[in-house]
């Protein structure tokens, strides 16, 4: 996956796509800061985590009337996304979580605890934790 970042570096660089270049130099610092050889999932959270930057980002300038600096970070986002596996939609997500809960709690009382800690192991990559912390207190307060 690095290598595919860094051919996409490169051809950004050579297209003069600021944005692209800028998004994608900072992730590749990310990465390298690690200081380790990384797994594709490891880099596919550290791809997350700038995703849930920019969403925080986009909502303050939004809020502040800074529409200048919503576009960067939209645009900055757009880049990001292009590299995580296509997510699952709150429905659906909601529909696995039931059968997940119904499987592993036919016998015993549903723990929101370990229902989330379940749900985030299982969907990691097709959902941020967020959304399946929240849909998990959707099941339980059914």
């Amino acid at each position: 996956m690095i290598d595919k970042i860094q051919e996409d570096l490169k051809n950004a660089m050579i297209n003069k796509n600021k944005t692209t270049v800028n998004t994608l130099r900072g992730i590749l610092a990310t990465i390298k800061n690690q200081g380790k050889d990384l797994t594709n999932i490891e880099i596919i959270n550290i791809f997350k985590k700038e995703v849930k930057k920019r969403k925080e980002a986009i909502e303050l300038y939004s809020s502040n009337n800074r529409n200048d600096l919503k576009e960067i970070e939209e645009m900055e986002l757009k880049v990001l996304n292009s590299y995580l596996p296509e997510q699952v939609s709150e429905d659906e997500l909601e529909t696995k979580i039931v059968d997940l809960k119904n499987s592993t709690f036919k016998d015993k009382e549903c723990n929101l605890g370990e229902l989330i800690k379940i749900s985030i192991q299982k969907f990691n990559a097709v959902s941020d934790n967020g959304t399946i912390s929240k849909i998990c207190k959707k099941v339980i307060g059914d």
